[in-house]
């Protein structure tokens, strides 16, 4: 736009000098048929009074559609501009590795058309369903330290996803417990069965009260699935949280007394407990651990269901 206004300006001050040519040509003209006898000077000076003035109104016209053309440009260049920082917008929207969806929704095949083909590596493969701790999980290994709170909150407040690292393929929900479990976790996790050679739950630390509908529930699974299932301990808290200690206790001891034994109780209490302990581990907020701690607990899940 200022290029088009500079333009304009050169055109002006052009028009002004042949505008001055023109009244310096008129006069002498004038002065030469007023006294008469200037016929050579007169029949000379008409055929370039008559060129000046049809020369500066073709200028004039090439001055306005430079213009024309300058603003056609500009406006052109700033419609990319405005069209290119829409696309980057669009794709800073975009979450990476997890595909949101409503609950009770999840497919494999919504799932792959979002994401890709999954992509597993290792001799097993995770089917991992849990709550915002699951989440943490997921997230320490698809983003890094600077990313992880960011998009931890975010999952966790958003609608049930399923995301995929390389050794498994998550289903979770921040803020859920043993009903979301049985109607959504655990059907949207096992309709991965062809992909997984193993299930894991990490499930109970908001509705602690109820550790025997988990229990009942996962021992149905046993007669139900023909696949190895493993039941995470849950995690101790601490700040504001840790008065929570005494239930996680509680209903952890529950789980290991009457889960089927074919189930497999990993003991992550106390690998996060001792972690805590030691100034290893940390949390985020009491309840949620840090990108380290989670990033720890995943690969601690993984080596006891790989190298039990």
């Amino acid at each position: 736009m200022k290029q088009a206004k500079t333009a304009k300006r050169s055109g002006e001050t052009t028009r002004m000098k042949r505008k001055v040519k023109v009244i310096l040509t008129a006069a002498i003209f004038t002065f030469c048929t007023a006294i008469g006898g200037c016929k050579a000077v007169e029949s000379k000076l008409e055929p370039v009074y008559e060129a000046i003035l049809q020369d500066d109104s073709l200028q004039e016209e090439k001055n306005v559609q430079a213009s024309e053309n300058q603003e056609m440009s500009t406006k052109e260049a700033l419609s990319e501009k405005e069209s290119a920082s829409a696309s980057v917008e669009d794709k800073e929207k975009e979450t990476v590795g997890f595909t949101a969806v409503p609950a009770g929704t999840v497919t494999v095949e919504e799932a792959n058309s979002s994401v890709g083909p999954i992509r597993l590596a290792g001799d097993k493969k995770i089917l991992l369903t849990g709550d915002s701790r699951t989440v943490c999980l997921y997230c320490s290994q698809i983003y890094d330290e600077a990313e992880y709170p960011k998009h931890v909150f975010y999952n966790i407040d958003e609608a049930t996803f399923t995301g995929y690292t390389n050794e498994s393929i998550v289903v979770a929900k921040g803020g859920e417990g043993c009903s979301w479990m049985r109607a959504v976790g655990i059907p949207n996790a096992v309709s991965h069965l062809e992909e997984a050679d193993a299930l894991v739950i990490w499930f109970g630390v908001n509705d602690l009260h109820v550790a025997s509908d988990y229990i009942n529930y996962v021992n149905g699974l046993v007669q139900q699935y023909d696949i190895p299932i493993y039941y995470m301990t849950i995690g101790p808290c601490n700040g504001h949280w840790e008065q929570k200690n005494s239930e996680v206790l509680a209903f952890n001891s529950a789980l290991t007394q009457m889960l089927d034994p074919k189930v497999t109780v990993i003991d992550a209490y106390s690998y996060i407990k001792n972690g805590l302990d030691s100034g290893l581990f940390a949390t985020m907020d009491g309840l949620h651990y840090d990108y380290y701690t989670s990033k720890a607990i995943y690969e601690f899940m993984v080596e006891q269901v790989t190298n039990p």
